[in-house]
């Protein structure tokens, strides 16, 4: 009986080292394909990080383009505004200058009439001086012819004396007034000089006033006819600047949809990867634990592990996903009674090896009533029954 209890003890040793081989194996393999997935995985995260870079250098550029294009319009716009006003102003400058200079040639004409008029002046006054300096010099002879005569018939003839006295303050009085005429011709002749020099440094002030009136004339034509061509350009250049931003919009747009899935999509593959690394950690960490007390059971250190749940039962294929759905217990651990549980306990914690779930089936007997089978709506199969 020893032997044959021995035999069948190193028959299910065999199985379980088979099943534990099997499972190494098709573990490996899960592994493999999760390492190559995670591989696939990083890749594509990989390849989405540049292509997001690449995504967020083109929006950079875009933004930096859009900047430059706004901060063109408003340079246009302020550059417009005042190309405007000083447009108005050399207008009202204009007007104003045309207003002068049309004021300056009136004044000018004027001008030239009283030049004209005092430029004979001092030819009439030169005759004037002329013709009583001459009749001065007569008078003067005349005068002297007089005084001989007078003086010698002056003692012979003192009654004709006093006619030719007479005669002498008459000339005399004639005389003065000849001089006082000469006298006057020549003081209108110094005022219409002093005219004339008033008239010519008006008519020169005038000319000068004149000629800055026609050069401002002449450049603000100038600057106008430039200000109409920026302004020009600048009407041709702003719908082109005003199409070329909308659209810099546009391509924003759609590159802000295109950044916000490809976020989402970074954010569900990386969700995906950390649930891989965390699932094979979790799988790795079982496996560890798992192998550990196998190790003690077949050493005979604590006999009392039969193992994990879900490898002392097998269902269909077609039902894993609801059994591993509906049963959270698969990956416990399961013992003969609650001490040897708690040997396990203290095992893991002295080698660190991890943690783990253990069932003990001493305490399970209060279920055994509930494994008869039941009756089921429309003889529905219960899930539980499905596993053998």
């Amino acid at each position: 009986m020893e032997n044959e209890t021995f035999k069948m003890k190193n028959q299910v040793c065999q199985y379980y080292i088979h099943e534990m081989q099997k499972r190494i194996q098709e573990e490996e393999q899960k592994k493999e394909k999760v390492q190559e997935e995670t591989k696939e995985i990083s890749e594509k995260s990989s390849v989405l990080a540049e292509e997001m870079k690449a995504k967020n250098k083109a929006l950079k550029d875009v933004e930096k383009e859009m900047n430059k294009i706004n901060k063109f319009v408003e340079d246009s716009r302020e550059k417009f505004t005042q190309l405007d006003l000083q447009d108005v102003d050399l207008r009202e400058k204009l007007k104003h200058a045309k207003s002068k200079v049309k004021k300056l040639q009136k004044q000018l004409q004027k001008d030239k009439e009283k030049v004209e008029e005092l430029k004979s002046v001092p030819a009439n006054s030169d005759k004037i001086i002329e013709e009583a300096t001459s009749k001065k010099g007569t008078l003067e002879k005349q005068k002297e012819k007089e005084e001989e005569k007078l003086q010698e018939v002056m003692d012979s003839l003192k009654i004709e004396t006093q006619g030719l006295q007479e005669e002498k303050e008459g000339k005399e009085r004639e005389l003065m007034e000849l001089n006082k005429n000469v006298n006057e011709t020549r003081s209108k002749m110094d005022v219409a000089q002093s005219e004339l020099d008033i008239y010519l440094s008006r008519h020169n002030t005038a000319l000068s006033q004149l000629n800055k009136a026609k050069d401002a004339l002449n450049t603000a034509s100038a600057t106008l006819r430039e200000r109409k061509t920026a302004i020009k350009e600048l009407e041709t250049k702003l719908p082109k600047a005003e199409e070329d931003l909308k659209k810099k919009e546009t391509e924003l747009e759609v590159l802000a949809q295109e950044e916000i899935t490809v976020k989402s999509e970074v954010r569900e593959i990386r969700q995906k990867v950390e649930e891989s690394r965390s699932s094979l950690s979790a799988n790795c960490s079982k496996g560890k634990v798992l192998d550990a007390l196998i190790q003690q059971k077949k050493q005979g250190k604590i006999p009392g592990i039969y193992g994990r749940l879900g490898d002392l039962g097998a269902i269909d294929e077609k039902y894993d996903v609801a059994i591993s759905s509906s049963c959270g217990a698969l990956d416990h651990i399961v013992v003969d009674t609650i001490d040897t549980a708690q040997e396990c306990v203290n095992f893991l914690k002295r080698q660190n090896v991890g943690v783990a779930t253990f069932i003990g089936l001493d305490k399970m007997n209060v279920w055994e009533k509930g494994m008869n089978k039941i009756q089921t709506p429309e003889n529905i199969p219960r899930l539980f029954d499905m596993v053998k």
